[in-house]
């Protein structure tokens, strides 16, 4: 089996930053305090308002002027123009600001802890994948050097150099030592694909 640990944490730690969720989820998060900060910073500089409207009315006693010549001699327009400055809440402003300041600098707190959960987590898993990995080398020659022993053994069995004992502790040898070969395997799958995982690979062995 070749192995399947590429790269290094910190290339995996880079790539995972692309694409998982939670690290995306928390930067929203902070755009969306900056976009607050501005906010609550505008309400320091004046607004200007414009309105305007237009109505007529009709009064059926009004002489002898017909429906359409009063709402004709009755129209009305305006246009009205206001300018609000913020003189005497200044104060209430600047906490507002300071608010906004505060929640942005905690959620890039909570941006840097999210990062360094994850690069804690796939440094965890690279090295465990590592050691999977010389675990499943060693249980490899293990194995091997059993079946060299076992024929060895059997070889002297059948000729009646070696007794049943000899023998069944090679045969039982050499099967512990496959078993725990074939659970390296494994583990060492598991490992390498969770290292995997985080660069946007499946999570199957």
């Amino acid at each position: 089996m070749e192995s399947v640990v590429i790269g290094n944490p910190d290339d995996i730690y880079l790539d995972a930053l692309g694409i998982r969720p939670a690290i995306r989820a928390e930067e929203i998060r902070l755009e969306g305090t900056g976009r607050s900060v501005a906010i609550a910073r505008s309400r320091y500089f004046p607004t200007l308002s414009i309105s305007g409207g237009a109505g007529t009315n009709y009064y059926s006693n009004f002489g002898s002027t017909g429906f359409w010549g009063q709402l004709r001699n009755n129209f009305s327009e305006y246009v009205g123009v206001s300018l609000s400055i913020p003189i005497f809440s200044k104060f209430a402003i600047r906490n507002q600001v300071r608010t906004a300041k505060l929640n942005q600098l905690n959620q890039e707190v909570q941006l840097r802890r999210v990062k360094q959960n994850l690069y804690k987590e796939i440094q965890q898993a690279w090295n465990a994948a590592v050691a999977a990995r010389a675990k499943w080398e060693a249980s490899q020659a293990a194995a091997a050097s059993a079946q060299d022993s076992f024929t060895l053994v059997q070889a002297r069995y059948e000729n009646g150099k070696a007794n049943i004992t000899e023998f069944n502790e090679s045969r039982n040898q050499l099967l512990k030592t496959r078993s725990d070969a074939v659970q390296a395997t494994y583990e060492y799958l598991f490992q390498s694909r969770l290292v995997n995982f985080y660069r946007g690979g499946e999570l199957t062995l």
